[in-house]
């Protein structure tokens, strides 16, 4: 069965299931294609303790003494599988030098470290950026996903959070002790894995969501007005001049795409917070705009929340929301499960965090989406399914 594509995913999961590793690692040894190889240690990767590092290192130091563009893809995906089997350990790597994170451009080798380690709040904004093909700002959005995803643990006392609350502080400030502080909770993974101007505010992304998991108040991130989730961490102001500012940018940075598409997509959360006007004017107007994703994160949040009417006037902007395809109705809940089942990317995964709404029919999609979604993906569907189910009390 590893021989065949189709089934080279569910054998090798299989196989991992029933302690046959050394019939997968010699499959590997032998495949003529290294690509095929990866595949089956990628999907017996989702089984939790299977692949050891060292057998990735090992292969690594191989394709490195090779030349050529297929050599460099196979490092890049053994480097997403290294993130796959062990964030923390793929963190301290990239800080020594040793990998490399060129494979945040993936949609799927992103999705598959987000499934196994959480999902996070960044999955919208991650979506749109997928779906519009705006990869270098994708590789930013990831990069600060993943660092709060290796971080994700619960905050179960009040000196935790005090804490963390103290931590996050330092970081916003960059007060000399931020770090220090950060690394008495556990932050590795994101101070790891980034540069020194950048670690802040991977820092602040990784607290805010361990406080978001926590079920805690969150104050949101330095340059994300609505990151936040209660009223004095709602900046109506602040992203007012946001989007007024990226109406000037024709070639925005990706740092600053990825700002604008968040905070976009992020009006779900808060769309009381402005009244019609804004979204007539300051929004609409970016749904014309020159990047794809920007006008892709307007159309859609206008089309969400019942605001506009009038399709895009713009080619780019009408191509980009039809590559997309339903996500401008994202109510629509068999739209939602058939991106869910049919990619592997992260516009999946958000797929899945919408089918989360509590409805029967949700519910039901959820179901069948076990029977046919991609092996790879049925832990995710199934926990969707579970958490839909407490919530309905069935």
């Amino acid at each position: 069965m590893l021989d065949h594509a189709a089934s080279r995913a569910p054998a090798s999961i299989l196989l991992a299931q029933h302690n046959q590793e050394e019939v997968l690692f010699e499959w590997v040894a032998q495949a003529d294609e290294p690509a095929d190889g990866l595949e089956v240690l990628r999907a017996a990767g989702f089984m939790d303790g299977v692949i050891p590092m060292e057998l990735i290192e090992e292969l690594r130091e191989d394709m490195e003494q090779e030349e050529g563009r297929r050599a460099r893809r196979v490092v890049t995906s053994l480097d997403a599988l290294t993130a796959q089997v062990d964030l923390e350990t793929f963190s301290r790597r990239v800080m020594f030098g040793d990998a490399e994170m060129g494979w945040m451009r993936g949609p799927r080798e992103v999705s598959d470290v987000l499934a196994l380690y959480g999902v996070t709040s960044w999955a919208p904004t991650l979506a749109v950026l997928e779906a519009a093909q705006s990869m270098a700002a994708f590789e930013f959005a990831a990069m600060l996903a993943i660092g709060a995803a290796g971080s994700l643990t619960l905050i179960e006392t009040e000196q935790d959070h005090e804490n963390v609350l103290i931590a996050l502080r330092a970081a916003q400030d960059k007060q000399k002790s931020w770090d220090a502080l950060a690394l008495a909770l556990d932050l590795e993974v994101p101070i790891a894995m980034a540069d020194e101007d950048l670690t802040p505010l991977m820092v602040e992304a990784a607290l805010n969501e361990r406080l978001l998991v926590s079920e805690l108040p969150v104050p949101g991130v330095s340059g994300l007005p609505l990151s936040g989730d209660f009223a004095e961490a709602v900046h109506v102001e602040a992203t007012k001049e946001l989007l007024e500012q990226a109406q000037q940018e024709d070639r925005p940075e990706d740092e600053f795409v990825v700002r604008v598409v968040r905070t976009l997509m992020d009006l779900k959360r808060h769309e009381a917070s402005f009244d019609d006007a804004f979204y007539a004017r300051t929004v609409a107007l970016l749904t014309d705009h020159a990047h794809a994703a920007i006008n892709l994160a307007a159309t859609h949040i206008l089309h969400r929340l019942g605001k506009r009417t009038q399709p895009p006037q713009q080619s780019q902007a009408r191509d980009v929301v039809a590559r997309l395809g339903a996500m401008a109705d994202a109510a629509d809940a068999s739209a939602l499960w058939e991106r869910a089942v049919s990619t592997t990317g992260t516009l999946a995964l958000w797929s899945l965090q919408e089918l989360r709404k509590p409805s029967v029919e949700s519910f039901a999609l959820l179901a069948q989406a076990l029977l046919v979604c991609d092996v790879t993906r049925c832990q995710a569907v199934r926990d969707a399914a579970l958490d839909l189910s407490a919530r309905l009390a069935l």
